[in-house]
């Protein structure tokens, strides 16, 4: 009971410092300024490094958090919990037609605990970053008599979300993971008009609040004696929700002050999303195959960009040596991955793809109850057509694992 007691602070305390460790944004997308900025992937910095292809992935020794019904594959060793954090840095490069600009940002990455109550039954519990929506942006234009826009917003939505997964058959695995949504964006954009000291301010404050649902199954087949194959399927169920909006119009035309507030809210729809994955397993060998489809073009076009169906396709692959071995190199694991994906907002009836590709280790410690997660992460996304801006991003993260057995009565002989 007291390490129940002591692992459940822990989670309340990084659970309540996720939220911070977004905000510490330097600077990020210039496409955060529209819908709810960028999408993140699913899954921690264990399969960021496998360009995050795990729909159709068992593994027996991490959580799988893209398919629900995988939560009950790890096995061996005993182990009954795993506690994970993990961190992130970014540095983001833009190109525009005539200009430059880099940027930072960072924080935490994915915080979850895994838990298993049976041979058959396990569980998850955590909280993940849904998208990202932190910028500063200078629109400036051609002529000294028209007016430079300072566009800077901070923000984004998290998930928290309660999985499980329980097994029908030796081949057969079924998930739900359930949950909610929700999100605050705050923008602020500072216009200078051709009038000397006058200017006009907009400030924003947008939020929403949504659950979820997502189901998931996994069939595998053993494939002679040191070999698996495995198809998984996931299924989001599509939730609506209002999306609030409060702004502040602030004018200043040199001599006085005016101000008017307003209030409105707008219908969003997190869309239905269908996953479709494969998998293969040997004795030293991993590799993963996915493909997703959101269908976020169910929502309303707004008045510079409209919604679009998302579609991912990401492959994986993990090579460890020898998991017994002496040597730590030989139970190492080596990892790369990647994927492109459409994007779900177009910007001026632009459309482009966006890429990634990713490489990552891991790494046993403490004689295997614990293990540190590497991986860095190339991401290509944008486009200089239409005045708008390219942009790539190097990224490095790192986790750490820990596994111990818990719910297990000791006994003395």
């Amino acid at each position: 009971m007291r390490n129940l007691i002591k692992g459940t602070l822990l989670v309340v305390s990084l659970w309540w410092a996720l939220p911070r460790g977004q905000a510490q944004s330097v600077s990020n997308s210039a496409y955060n300024v529209f819908g709810l900025g960028t999408l993140e992937q699913t899954g921690m910095v264990a399969y960021e490094g496998m360009g995050y292809a795990s729909i159709g992935a068992r593994p027996f020794d991490r959580v799988n958090l893209k398919n629900p019904a995988a939560l009950n594959s790890i096995r061996g060793r005993g182990f009954t919990q795993i506690f994970d954090v993990g961190i992130t840095y970014s540095h983001l490069f833009q190109q525009s037609v005539n200009e430059t600009a880099v940027g930072s940002f960072g924080g935490l990455h994915d915080l979850n605990y895994w838990f298993r109550t049976s041979p058959k039954l396990a569980w998850s519990v955590g909280i993940a970053k849904f998208s990202e929506a932190t910028y500063d942006i200078l629109d400036q234009s051609g002529s000294e008599d028209e007016s430079n826009v300072q566009h800077m917003g901070k923000g984004g939505s998290s998930q928290v979300y309660l999985g499980s997964a329980y097994s029908l058959s030796p081949h057969i695995h079924l998930g739900i993971k359930t949950g909610f949504i929700f999100g605050s964006f705050r923008s602020e954009e500072m216009s200078s008009l051709t009038l000397p000291g006058s200017s006009l301010r907009v400030n924003t404050q947008r939020s929403f609040f949504t659950p979820f649902l997502e189901g998931g199954i996994q069939y595998d087949q053993q494939l002679g004696k040191n070999s698996r194959l495995t198809f998984g399927a996931t299924y989001r169920l599509s939730s609506h929700t209002t999306l609030r909006e409060d702004r502040l119009i602030i004018g200043n035309t040199g001599a006085d002050n005016d101000s008017l507030t307003a209030e409105s809210s707008s219908s969003l729809q997190i869309p239905r999303k269908i996953g479709l994955g494969l998998g293969w397993q040997s004795r030293s060998w991993e590799l993963n195959l996915d493909y997703e489809l959101e269908n976020w073009a169910v929502n309303e076009a707004q008045d510079r960009y409209t919604y679009q169906d998302r579609y991912t396709t990401s492959f994986g692959a993990q090579y460890v040596k020898d998991r017994q071995s002496d040597k730590l190199i030989n139970r190492t694991a080596f990892r790369f991955g990647g994927g492109i994906h459409s994007n779900y907002i177009s910007v001026d009836q632009e459309h482009y793809l966006s890429q990634y590709y990713s490489l990552g280790l891991g790494i046993p410690a403490r004689r295997g109850t614990a293990a540190i997660n590497l991986s860095y992460q190339y991401y290509r996304s944008g486009t200089s057509e239409g005045n708008l801006i390219r942009e790539s991003t190097n990224t490095l993260s790192l986790s750490i694992s820990f596994k111990d057995i818990w719910f297990r009565k000791k006994a003395f002989y």
